[in-house]
């Protein structure tokens, strides 16, 4: 089994019991994914499979602590914290039920729990339910208020396209917000039984822009725009520098990446453009030296870029 989104199809064997011809069940693999916890440049999961191996008296289950990278989620490190089986006697036909014998196949016990806490201290909120439909998957990857692509360069979503499966038949079922990352639950299930999870990271870096199109405005007060992005931050700091001289009750700017005729074109807008349009302050704000405001909507927006930016 290749990939950690492939999945192992259910085999049905034919096995002779006291002269019987008897079809015992299909194998079918589950896999679930806990969050464990997030670090500075990981998070970690304890990922369990578990397998019927084709019997109905025996299954196998095997807890994974693995770490990923929370720029892409590629796995760093995988660690195999118990591996255990459980095989009921078949052959029992006494009173009760029947015996049932538990084989442990591996166990770590190298690092303490508090060791691990440490490491990955961060444990998030839940995203809000409302807020994580706004999370759209499709062949690709993720979308956020389908325009913000999250998943770009993922391993394993490259890895499911290469095995000839569509990750548009995941779905999304949990959330967590970190200070400075997004994760998501992904699952999936077949008709055959077979299911899996997953919890997949948005970036540090994408995280920024959810947050920034969670409070977009559908208008804004632009204050200019300019297809060079360095002009653009100038321009947004000059204006910032004004509305503060003049003590004009809002005095934050932002700017965002548009397209126009297929180039990128980077407006910056006021922050508090609602609280100046809602209070009737367009006009007072039109009277500071060399503020010029024009509204505009936020339809085609694509991208959020701090001023904060050297």
């Amino acid at each position: 089994m290749t990939g950690i989104f492939c999945f192992r199809r259910s085999v049905f064997l034919l096995l002779g019991l006291a002269g019987t011809s008897m079809a015992t069940p299909p194998q079918v693999i589950r896999a679930d994914e806990k969050f464990f916890g997030s670090g500075s440049e990981t998070y970690a999961v304890l990922r369990t499979v578990t397998d019927n191996k084709g019997s109905y008296y025996r299954v196998q289950a095997t807890t994974k602590l693995i770490e990923r990278k929370k720029t892409t989620g590629e796995m760093v490190k995988e660690t195999v914290i118990l591996d255990r089986e459980e095989i009921t006697n078949a052959e029992y036909d006494g009173p009760g039920k029947a015996p049932v014998e538990i084989v442990i196949h591996a166990k770590d016990e190298k690092e303490p729990l508090g060791v691990l806490l440490e490491r990955w201290p961060g444990q998030g909120t839940r995203t809000d339910p409302a807020d994580l439909k706004r999370f759209k998957i499709h062949a690709s990857g993720i979308r956020y208020d389908g325009r913000l692509e999250l998943m770009k360069g993922n391993p394993y979503i490259a890895n499911l396209k290469a095995e000839g499966l569509r990750f548009s038949d995941w779905g999304l079922v949990d959330g967590l917000e970190l200070r400075d990352s997004i994760f998501l639950k992904a699952i999936r299930a077949d008709n055959e039984g077979d299911s899996d999870a997953m919890w997949m990271t948005v970036s540090p870096e994408v995280t920024a822009q959810v947050r920034a199109f969670r409070k977009i405005l559908p208008v804004y007060l632009s204050l200019g725009s300019s297809a060079d992005r360095a002009e653009a931050l100038e321009l947004a700091r000059k204006a910032a520098a004004a509305l503060k001289e003049a003590k004009f009750a809002s005095q934050e700017t932002e700017i965002w990446r548009t397209e126009q005729g297929g180039s990128p074109l980077y407006r910056v807008v006021m922050t508090g453009s609602d609280y100046v349009i809602k209070n009737g302050k367009v006009e007072e704000l039109g009277k500071i030296p060399d503020i010029h405001v024009v509204p505009i909507s936020s339809e085609g927006f694509l991208e959020w870029i701090s001023t904060e930016v050297p």
